[in-house]
């Protein structure tokens, strides 16, 4: 069975603190949904963050959506 993340590509999202240990600096800001990896268990959400051009890995239950999805060709 393939587990699908429930924030499609383009989904704005916010950074909350999950069961897995997190940089604390990352809860509470903002980014855009890029893509998935559904392989690993908990699959993987890359999440680009506002003003930043890398990407972040994280879990579905490390994120809150703010907004429905948009263009990914949008993020930075």
């Amino acid at each position: 069975m393939v587990q699908v993340s429930i924030f499609p590509q383009g989904t704005r999202v916010r950074i909350r603190k999950g069961s897995f240990p997190m940089n604390p600096g990352l809860v509470g800001r903002v980014g855009t949904v890029l893509r998935h990896d559904p392989k690993p268990r908990p699959p993987k959400v890359f999440v680009q963050l506002d003003g930043e051009s890398g990407v972040h890995a994280l879990v579905d239950e490390e994120l809150e959506m703010v907004a429905p999805g948009a263009d990914v060709d949008e993020a930075g």
